[in-house]
């Protein structure tokens, strides 16, 4: 089993919000620590990538930016997607292919 990263102390004078690269179970429990805005950056993206963090269903990547919300915190969305010619959309930006979040 991989062993976490400690977390950088957020709760410094000078830091103003923390940037968050975790799930949101600890959400809640940070802001308390930190008194600060929690952002979650990157709780992984929906997407059609081997790698764990990359493929998430579009179900399941709702459920966690919800989590993420009811429990304080602020969200990002991310996709990666491969597209034709081995382009991921995550490094090449473009539309929006997901599910997840429709287009207006």
């Amino acid at each position: 089993m991989r062993k976490r990263k400690e977390l950088y102390d957020n709760g410094a004078d000078w830091v103003t919000h923390s940037s968050i690269q975790r799930g949101p179970e600890d959400t809640r429990a940070w802001r308390e620590q930190w008194g600060k805005p929690v952002t979650l950056d990157e709780m992984g993206y929906e997407g059609n990538i081997d790698a764990g963090w990359g493929n998430l269903t579009p179900q399941d990547m709702v459920r966690r930016r919800w989590d993420g919300v009811v429990r304080g915190g602020y969200v990002t969305h991310g996709e990666c997607y491969l597209a034709d010619g081995d382009v991921l959309w995550w490094a090449k930006a473009g539309a929006l292919q997901g599910d997840s979040t429709p287009p207006p």
